[in-house]
């Protein structure tokens, strides 16, 4: 049963908000110092007289043929008296829909979107109460005509007036809940669970954030994550998120689902954002990526997948290297005109192949590190048998696939499609040697040997040196 309204819009929160059910007391909450906002400051201040709890239930009546007559939410909240609390004071709630933006903060709950429910009076604060009197008072309204299947978002709010004539008004924090689904007139009835994907937002080169919306009618422990991958076929590579378990009981709360249904939205960042120290796991700038959100009943194979959507990562500046023309070599007339190494051949200065290695290391006009690692790799068979080669697939494109692997372990590549090349042609060579299971590759410039270098511990481009450049293609 979809438990989504259908034309319900993922939102995207700053937050990733949390429900929680607790088992209510007046002794329990006399201790409580409850999130919210005073008025009229936006921020948040954490120590305050009046937070919004879970609703104590959320239902519906049926007609006799089975139809939703009347969709009802029992909102609760709770208020600390304190001795300069304002008399009389009184308890209401604010609730709506999304309108285009669920809010963050209940002053953001106001006008025509707005549904203020009547007052409750909270009473008077009592000196040195005794159990089970208590200064924290709940006050609960029921909210009548909801639409079926919709998302609420609600706040607890109480005022009153001081002794210099000033209201002084009170703003809880803001919580959300479902109603039921058509013909439902508890969460018993419609028991199951849904999922949706939203539109990915805040898309960087290297990270973005993933948005979904989950909602449940079943106390079972549930796992939340976003699947994701540039194959848009969905088949292949498919990477996940961390998983957020929903209604796993605790020792602290036994029973995180004794109010149902529950729902949220639900936020993942992936890759790494600008201000990171870590570099692990980036998207790669300038690339598709394709996603969905999935929710699984735990212990079970019973799962729902939201729909597959995309989004594309930015161009990083950083990465869009201006691609230095490659030139000819230099000209000449004799050899005598050239570097070291290298012969003037048809009025250009040439390396020839020379001793320790073959013209197929040398990088030509037009050309990077990767080419000629890919000239060595299909003549060398040792090479291509480690890395799995059977003749099943054409050698051309099994090489292919070998020497960009090795131009990534080497740092000639980068995961954001930078690759090391040469500014001028036949003056360098990078020699691919294979040694009893182990990769070296030597750099020469001009005949002369610069450096012996190893597999990187880590995927990231070697430093470039003044001949080389970085390039990038658009």
């Amino acid at each position: 049963m979809n438990l989504f309204k259908q034309n319900f819009k993922i939102v995207n929160l700053k937050i990733l908000i949390l429900f929680f059910a607790l088992a209510i007391g007046l002794k329990a909450f006399a201790a409580l110092e409850f999130p919210c906002t005073l008025n009229p400051n936006p921020l948040p201040i954490y120590i305050c007289p009046v937070t919004t709890m879970t609703p104590i239930n959320v239902g519906a009546d049926i007609s006799t043929s089975g139809v939703t007559t009347n969709s009802f939410a029992t909102v609760q909240g709770a208020f600390k008296l304190t001795p300069t609390t304002p008399v009389p004071t009184i308890g209401y709630f604010r609730l709506t829909t999304a309108f285009p933006n669920p809010p963050v903060f209940c002053e953001q709950i106001y006008g025509n979107n707005m549904i203020s429910t009547e007052d409750r009076l909270l009473g008077f604060y009592i000196p040195n109460p005794q159990p089970p009197a208590s200064n924290t008072k709940l006050f609960s309204v029921k909210v009548n005509g909801l639409e079926p299947s919709t998302v609420y978002y609600y706040c607890a709010v109480t005022s009153g007036e001081n002794s210099s004539g000033q209201d002084a008004v009170y703003y809880g924090d803001v919580r959300s809940f479902q109603t039921l689904p058509e013909g439902c007139a508890t969460p018993a009835d419609c028991p199951g669970f849904d999922v949706a994907s939203g539109p990915a937002d805040e898309i960087h080169p290297k990270d973005a954030r993933l948005n979904g919306a989950y909602s449940t009618t079943i106390m079972d422990t549930l796992s939340f994550w976003f699947e994701y991958t540039k194959d848009s076929t969905f088949q292949n590579n498919i990477l996940s998120t961390p998983l957020l378990e929903i209604c796993k009981p605790t020792q602290q709360n036994p029973n995180p689902c004794l109010t149902l249904p529950q729902s949220a939205n639900v936020t993942s960042i992936l890759g790494c954002p600008l201000n990171s120290n870590n570099n692990s796991g980036c998207l790669e700038s300038d690339t598709t990526y394709y996603f969905r959100a999935v929710l699984k009943k735990n212990g079970s194979s019973e799962k729902k997948e939201g729909t597959i959507l995309s989004f594309t990562t930015d161009v990083d500046p950083d990465d869009t290297v201006i691609d230095i023309p490659d030139q000819p070599g230099l000209p000449c007339t004799t050899d005598a005109d050239c570097p070291a190494g290298q012969i003037c051949q048809n009025n250009l200065c040439v390396t020839p192949g020379g001793p320790g290695f073959v013209s197929d290391a040398i990088v030509r006009y037009r050309e990077g590190v990767e080419h000629v690692l890919y000239r060595q790799a299909i003549t060398n068979d040792p090479v291509l048998q480690y890395f799995g080669y059977d003749q099943s697939v054409p050698k051309e494109n099994f090489s292919q696939t070998v020497s960009h692997k090795i131009a990534k372990i080497f740092g000639y590549v980068d995961p954001q499609k930078k690759e090391v090349r040469v500014k001028l042609p036949d003056i360098a060579a990078y020699v691919l040697r294979f040694y009893n299971g182990i990769f070296l590759i030597e750099e020469y410039l001009a005949n002369q040997l610069l450096e012996i270098r190893g597999v990187q511990i880590t995927p990231q481009l070697k430093p470039i040196r003044p001949f080389e450049y970085l390039f990038k293609k658009n």
